[in-house]
């Protein structure tokens, strides 16, 4: 009989010993939260990149917008360089899928009832990009809905991947910014052999 009451006892010490024991609790609780601070450490890294290279996109337009339009005429190589200087402003991000296009934009007050406009005068873009066709129109924007008014219209994409992707999920996010620009010492920037708008 005295067995089995030797067994009950070594349990109850067993499990008292269990209950009071401390030593590994923290290798315990770190396997725990190390998944948890590693992807919250991974992702914040990723958004902070994004963010950064959200900004960059957005320099990049503005930057070539207020190149093209400060100068009165351009030629289509002019276009191409302005494109060329402004990616400098990408880096230390990498230029090469970056798409620019640059159009001017005249604002008209048709003859009838028709109400005022925006028409693409000329748009060039680099390699990546598309150019839009000329006397397109585009929606006015505020401060522009005078006849006669100009603006550069700068649209830039570039694509963002991020390191880590959970099943596909974001392979691929889009950044974009579209800068609308005044134009400056001229009434309209004109493009060599395009007739001005």
């Amino acid at each position: 009989m005295t067995r089995p009451i030797r067994v009950v006892g070594a349990l109850r010490a067993f499990a008292r010993r269990f209950a009071e024991a401390r030593a590994g609790v923290a290798a315990i609780e770190f396997a725990f939260v190390l998944p948890v601070m590693l992807v919250l450490f991974i992702g914040m890294s990723q958004i902070t990149v994004a963010l950064s290279m959200d900004r960059k996109v957005t320099l990049l337009g503005r930057t070539a917008a207020d190149l093209v339009g400060r100068v009165g005429t351009v030629t289509t190589a002019d276009v191409q360089g302005i494109m060329r200087a402004a990616s400098v402003v990408l880096e230390p991000y990498d230029d090469t899928e970056v798409s620019i296009v640059l159009s001017s934009v005249v604002v008209r007050d048709p003859a009838g009832p028709d109400p005022m406009a925006a028409w693409v005068c000329w748009s060039r873009a680099n390699a990546n990009g598309t150019a839009r066709a000329a006397n397109s129109d585009v929606p006015i924007p505020a401060g522009f809905d005078q006849d006669g008014s100009s603006f550069i219209l700068a649209e830039v994409r570039m694509p963002y991947r991020p390191i880590f992707s959970m099943d596909n999920l974001f392979t691929t996010i889009d950044l974009w910014d579209e800068t609308v620009w005044p134009v400056r010492n001229t009434t309209q920037v004109e493009l060599s052999g395009v007739a001005p708008c």
